[in-house]
């Protein structure tokens, strides 16, 4: 059973460090969008899914900090300005990522929908981080 990409969007991110935060977070999606079309193409097999409460922290925690890095960053070099806390930011994107997660496992049957969800995320994140 697949699981969030964790250390490949990591690994390719930690390369990519000339980059701006703004961006380092639309390739975290990038990334995740390709991990939701996987589950959509896979899901016709999937009757059943069970995930441990330690996969889902260190799920958490890898991805969570990674984000807060990205926007911390970011405030530093003036790239962003958030309208709410850094937590409150990063809270509301993991949330809407498992949203995603659990909908493109057992839900969603074309990619599209997938697409547009990260196209609406990235949107509206960038108007709450208050991309300059």
């Amino acid at each position: 059973m697949l699981d969030y990409p964790i250390n490949k969007v990591n690994q390719n991110l930690i390369i990519i460090n000339s980059i701006s935060e703004w961006r380092k977070i639309e390739s975290f999606l990038d990334e995740q969008k390709k991990f939701f079309f996987e589950l959509i193409e896979e899901n016709s097999n999937c009757s059943a899914y069970i995930i441990d409460s330690k996969t889902l922290q260190t799920r958490y925690e890898i991805n969570s900090n990674s984000l807060k890095n990205y926007i911390e960053t970011g405030i530093e070099t003036g790239e962003f300005a958030p309208q709410y806390p850094v937590s409150t930011c990063v809270e509301m994107l993991i949330t809407t990522l498992e949203g995603l997660h659990f909908n493109s496992r057992f839900i969603y049957s074309h990619q599209k929908i997938v697409s547009d969800q990260i196209k609406i995320i990235k949107e509206q994140l960038k108007e709450i981080l208050v991309v300059i």
